[in-house]
């Protein structure tokens, strides 16, 4: 222990700061809103009324409810703070300390320890993460989500599938209990395995599609017993208009738009007044000049490129409205550009 303390100093500096950002003026700067007021009940009907829940609330597409363990881990935190909200606070605080050190050990396995670090700290210190973390709603572990995912791709590059498909059938499942939208980017592991020009291991999709199977419990019950309801409204919201203001074009340029707002706002946020779509444009810029130099792999520029296809495409046809968090999925692909450029 002493060891691994003195030998990773700075990473452990990193998660200490993480951490302080996450949780300074807690109870100053905490959110009470319909998302808290939901858990609470939520919490209560487990503790007192001994209602193991199936569910959690239901999200903005009618007839589609959240999974229920973002609300499970939020139950030992309100008996800490004896039923007291401001208990969540402190678990998304810990779950960012866990985002850090995902994007770390992320980064340091792909490319190096430096990158790890420089990944971790962009991480650490911006705005936009900083307070992505001190969200206490469901949809808060996404982008840690989204930057295992890329861990799974990289270890499909690394011709090791078996512990790929174990990881990505765990994070498979675990998609209803965050945000359904991080389902667009499994089309990008047969991609890999395209890319890497390999066979898939059959046997080892089967380990992973078990793990699937397994996280996916409490969905599966649900359905059977409410008669696939969750299904049949998924059906709905994919094949019917769900009534956004604008479609074609503009609704193209605002998902661009909004893109680039995240990432001015993982960047600087306000302080430095360019457009959001020059922005965009010059991360996807960056991206394809990282590539030429071959500071990027051919096979990462493909996978990071398609993953910005993916979201930017999926969300310009799509008729729902469209708001910032659902491209929260695409944050770990900026990290990844500009690490690569800094390291």
């Amino acid at each position: 222990m002493v060891n691994f303390m003195k030998k990773n100093r700075l990473l452990i500096l990193i998660l200490l700061l993480g951490f302080f950002l996450r949780i300074y003026n807690a109870q100053e700067l905490f959110l009470y809103s319909h998302d808290q007021d939901l858990a609470g009940w939520f919490i209560k009907d487990v503790l007192v009324n001994k209602h193991l829940r199936l569910i959690g609330q239901e999200t903005s597409t009618p007839g589609i409810f959240i999974g229920p363990l973002y609300y499970y881990l939020l139950i030992p935190f309100y008996l800490i703070f004896r039923m007291d909200p401001i208990g969540g606070v402190f678990l998304v605080a810990l779950l960012g300390v866990f985002s850090i050190y995902s994007f770390y050990f992320v980064f340091k396995n792909i490319f190096n320890k430096k990158a790890g670090l420089i990944a971790a700290i962009l991480y650490t210190t911006s705005f936009y993460t900083i307070f992505n973390d001190r969200e206490v709603v469901p949809t808060m572990p996404v982008i840690a989500w989204s930057v295992w995912f890329l861990y799974g791709i990289n270890l499909i590059l690394k011709e090791k599938q078996k512990t790929a498909f174990i990881l990505l059938g765990i994070l498979a499942g675990l998609i209803w209990h965050l945000n359904v939208a991080l389902v667009l980017v499994f089309p990008l592991v047969p991609l890999a395995i395209l890319v890497k020009k390999k066979k898939i291991d059959f046997q080892a999709l089967l380990y992973g599609l078990a793990m699937f199977v397994i996280t996916l419990v409490p969905l599966l019950v649900f359905e059977i017993r409410h008669g696939f309801s969750q299904t049949k409204a998924l059906k709905i919201a994919l094949t019917t208009d769900q009534y956004d203001i604008v479609s074609g074009f503009e609704k193209f340029a605002r998902t661009i738009h909004l893109a680039g707002k995240n990432l001015r706002g993982f960047l600087w946020g306000d302080f430095v007044d360019i457009s959001y779509e020059t922005l965009f444009i010059a991360g996807v810029l960056l991206l394809i000049y990282l590539y030429l130099k071959k500071i990027i792999s051919r096979n990462w520029g493909i996978l990071i490129f398609s993953w910005i296809l993916i979201f930017i495409g999926f969300f310009s046809f799509y008729s729902k409205i469209l708001s910032e968090y659902y491209l929260n999925g695409m944050m770990v692909v900026w990290i990844f550009i500009i690490t690569s450029a800094i390291s």
